[in-house]
């Protein structure tokens, strides 16, 4: 086999976004959806440690597992946003374990001071722990800026937020971006031998021949996929009741009923709206049936924020001309969070004629919507990449041409060539990372030294933190070299090998066995994997690393010992 590094992780990447894709359609459909775990700080109540624009990753985990010391995510109780805390006390409550926690920065915990109290955290606003390192938690830093301004504009222009829900719009967008520009980047190139590769028919249909988009096959290719995303999630996500009316005599069996009524006389009830989910939701009522006609809702749309029930009311007004008899009216809750894009009369204009086709017209313009957004983000990369290498060309014929005429005493060019220095010095440093798919080796013994990494399996139940990766990772690749390997890919194969065991026993595992069977359990453990692999892809550059140097220190060592070892045959 060979190292494609870049091949494999670029198959754990999309492995983790349709994961993610596949867990959310799901969790819709179910009605057992939770937050995406990534998360963007927007204060400095955890300073030093974390600092508002940084985004973490956080794992869902039974709150059995928190311990003191912990960072955790969780639904604030006093406003509507998600808290990221550290845990100070861990307490068995007369409704289960309760949480108290504390920002770093904050002089008083969030259960207690002037500041208007949190209850304590419980199951049901406890979302999952932060990714860790000891008490150092693993994130990007600064890049969540970026986000906390579109938050801002979107609050500005759409009057709504990330935050309260008005991120579930951009989800696909910014998932399909990624997962359209991951295909473009990590499918082979047109020199490949084999035509009928499949992945190279893909790259054929987006990317012509002079590596541009094809504007028109991205947009419809992004239309299907939205619309496969949107209309089973629309048309799953909906709950019903029936009425039966019985003029002048008994009703029938329904949810509501009401029996002995006479004509003209109004009767009303009530009915819930619950959005279970985390998504802040708009709801639409409708009715069918033989007495539909007879039925005026006070309010047939409603904007439900996340985790909350309203009652509605009804009204039926029995027609002086009713025959003695039953009737039936079957009454519909459809919601969705992608109409909060539209305004509300355009919403209630589209479904009242017809809700079922209103539905349907809806979904398929949000499709054409975000695909011709997506498309136009696209472009703009593209547009971006082309005029970086005509830059990039320019500035290379500008070197030499400066350079000929003997005009490089300049400050300017003095500047440039020490950047463009710096940076071929940073390139060199790398150096160790090429040339690995160029060697055919046998894995056999790369993958036995990697079987080690099982060994963190134990490790987690004994509440070992990640520090236990880059020692997994070194033990793998000095069994390998006493194996006898001796090139960087056979070595780098048992490190991230051992990496990816060790990750996944820390974040997916766990959560697999410790959850018991049912559609949230199964969601649960997929975003969990999801996260598991793309820690996995952050975190491979270091992997790959600790494997280099372990393996280099090994060979220097014996080179002291016994200079003959400097005979071997290796790429170290």
């Amino acid at each position: 086999m060979k190292l494609e590094l870049k091949k494999y992780l670029g198959h754990v990447i999309m492995i983790a976004i349709f994961l993610i894709i596949i867990v959310r359609v799901t969790a819709i459909v179910t009605d057992t959806e939770q937050p995406t775990p990534v998360s963007v700080i927007i204060s400095d109540s955890m300073v030093p440690t974390m600092r508002r624009g940084d985004i973490i990753f956080w794992v869902p985990t039974p709150i059995e597992n928190v311990r003191v010391d912990d960072i955790i995510v969780f639904q604030s109780s006093v406003r509507d946003t998600m808290v990221t805390h550290r845990v100070i006390e861990v307490r068995e409550g007369t409704r289960g374990i309760e949480l108290i926690t504390k920002g770093d920065d904050n002089e008083y915990a969030d259960q207690m001071g002037p500041h208007v109290p949190e209850r304590p955290v419980r199951s049901s606003n406890y979302y999952g722990k932060v990714i860790s390192v000891g008490n150092q938690p693993l994130l990007i830093p600064f890049v969540g800026h970026l986000w906390i301004v579109l938050d801002g504009l979107l609050a500005l222009f759409l009057g709504g937020t990330f935050g309260g829900g008005g991120i579930l719009v951009f989800v696909p967008i910014i998932t399909a971006c990624v997962m359209l520009i991951s295909v473009i980047l990590m499918l082979p190139e047109e020199d490949d031998d084999d035509d009928d590769d499949g992945r190279k028919v893909i790259r054929r249909m987006i990317v012509n021949e002079n590596n541009k988009i094809h504007v028109l096959a991205v947009f419809f290719i992004l239309v299907l996929a939205f619309m496969l995303v949107i209309l089973p999630a629309t048309w799953s996500s909906h709950s019903e009741f029936n009425i039966s009316i019985g003029v002048g005599q008994p009703a029938g069996t329904a949810s509501h009923t009401f029996s002995y009524v006479r004509p003209g006389q109004t009767i009303e009830g009530t009915y819930k709206l619950h959005n279970p989910g985390f998504a802040h939701v708009n709801i639409y009522t409708f009715s069918e049936g033989d007495g539909s006609g007879w039925m005026k809702l006070e309010e047939s749309y409603v904007e439900a924020d996340s985790r909350t029930t309203t009652v509605e009311t009804f009204h039926i007004t029995i027609p002086d001309n009713a025959e003695r008899g039953t009737y039936t009216i079957d009454v519909y809750h459809y919601n969705s969070p992608f109409w909060g894009l539209y305004p509300r009369s355009f919403i209630t204009g589209t479904l009242n004629d017809n809700p079922r086709n209103g539905i349907l017209y809806l979904n398929a313009l949000t499709a054409l919507i975000f695909a011709s957004i997506t498309t136009a983000v696209l472009m703009i990369v593209s547009f971006i990449v082309d005029e970086y290498k005509l830059w990039r060309e320019y500035y290379r014929a500008r070197k030499i041409y400066r350079s000929t005429v003997a005009l490089g005493n300049t400050l300017g060019f003095r500047i440039y060539l020490t950047i463009s220095g710096f940076l071929a010095w940073i390139g060199n440093k790398f150096d160790w990372l090429r040339g690995l798919d160029e060697l055919e080796f046998d894995p056999k013994k790369p993958l036995t030294a990697a079987a080690v990494a099982l060994a963190s399996l134990p490790l987690v139940w004994l509440g070992a933190d990640l520090w236990v990766l880059p020692v997994m990772v070194l033990i793998a690749t000095v069994i390998a070299y006493y194996q006898g390997c001796r090139w960087r890919a056979e070595l780098f194969t048992a490190g991230i090998t051992a990496g990816f065991i060790t990750i996944i026993s820390f974040y997916a595992v766990p959560i697999i066995v410790s959850t018991p069977p049912g559609l949230e359990s199964l969601t649960l453990a997929g975003m969990s994997t999801a996260v598991a692999l793309i820690i996995f892809v952050l975190l491979s550059p270091v992997i790959l690393f600790i494997s280099y140097l372990t393996g280099l220190t090994i060979h220097w060592v014996k080179i002291k010992k016994s200079p003959k070892t400097s005979l071997e045959i290796t790429d170290l």
